[in-house]
């Protein structure tokens, strides 16, 4: 699977199974869900014992609905949202080869507080869904790029530049130093 194809696959597959308004960081209008996936993250790549390449990361899933009307807070729906949080962690973990069909697994990892009811100030409540998973797939290169070179590394240069300014032309940034290593 390559790394780009999958938070477009993990989206298309909330939105077939729950009504996702819009995704955004910032919280939902009145009585509609967001979605918000950041990007992943303790990414780990090994090489496995038939010389393909795995990786791991951590993805988190947030899904927030407001609630207004200036519900008290017993009155929001709580156990249905339970339901509704249980239900996504079961799919996930059931069918996660529906995400797509190169993940090798996922595993839900445990959070301390995986619904989180917060209020605005101005009496409505939003809540958010917490999922955190572990996937794991078989790496293919992005850029069609032999994962071997077809050379001996005999020299590297890094050279680390200071932009200064806004934007990215050549003409506005400095050389801050660089680094020559022989192998």
């Amino acid at each position: 699977m390559l790394l780009s194809q999958w938070r477009s696959s993990l989206k298309n597959w909330l939105e077939s199974r729950t009504e996702i308004d819009t995704w955004d960081i910032v919280a939902p209008d009145v009585n509609q869900m967001s979605g918000l996936l950041p990007p992943l993250e303790s990414i780990e790549f090994r090489e496995t014992d038939n010389d393909l390449i795995e990786a791991t990361g951590q993805q988190d899933i947030y899904l927030r609905k407001r609630y207004s009307g200036n519900p008290k807070y017993e009155d929001l729906p709580i156990a249905p949202l339970e339901g509704f949080y249980a239900s996504i962690a079961l799919r996930l973990i059931k069918h996660y080869q529906s995400i797509h069909p190169e993940l090798l697994r996922l595993d839900m990892e445990r959070l301390g507080n995986p619904i989180v009811i917060e209020e605005t100030g101005n009496g409505d409540f939003v809540v958010t869904l917490h999922f955190r998973v572990e996937i794991a797939w078989v790496v293919e290169t992005e850029l069609n790029l032999p994962l071997d070179p077809p050379f001996d590394l005999e020299k590297i240069t890094l050279s680390v530049w200071r932009q200064k300014g806004e934007g990215f032309k050549a003409d506005d940034r400095t050389l801050d130093y660089r680094l020559r290593k022989n192998a």
